[in-house]
């Protein structure tokens, strides 16, 4: 799923939600975000964010699905990136390499179900 956040006909915020493997057999999405550059430190991030996984709850209560895992892998080096994962997704829980990329990375996990405040 894509979400794009739109103001007078400009991306202001893309948030994208691919499928991932299973967490504690619930299904995953791993999340990546984008913002133009001279939005940088508005928030946008949390905004879109949280407006996305509205979004993909709302789309996934009919099919049954009453919970699921948000996943954001974001670049060691990418500080900005971080505290905003660590805003809308969770504390870090986990450093890594990137398995394609072969760079470091930290690893943000968070459940959603019906209860979750967003």
């Amino acid at each position: 799923m894509t979400y794009v956040r739109l103001e007078q006909a400009k991306v202001t915020a893309l948030v994208q939600f691919i499928q991932a493997d299973p967490v504690a057999m619930e299904p995953c999405f791993s999340v990546g975000w984008a913002v133009p550059e001279e939005l940088w430190g508005q928030g946008r991030v949390g905004e879109a964010f949280m407006a996305a996984v509205k979004e993909l709850r709302h789309g996934m209560a009919p099919q049954g699905m009453t919970a699921f895992w948000i996943e954001g892998i974001v670049g060691a080096d990418n500080k900005a990136s971080q505290r905003a994962a660590e805003k809308v997704i969770s504390a870090p829980v986990a450093t890594d390499t990137d398995s394609h990329a072969g760079v470091p990375v930290v690893q943000y996990i968070r459940r959603i179900d019906a209860q979750t405040q967003l």
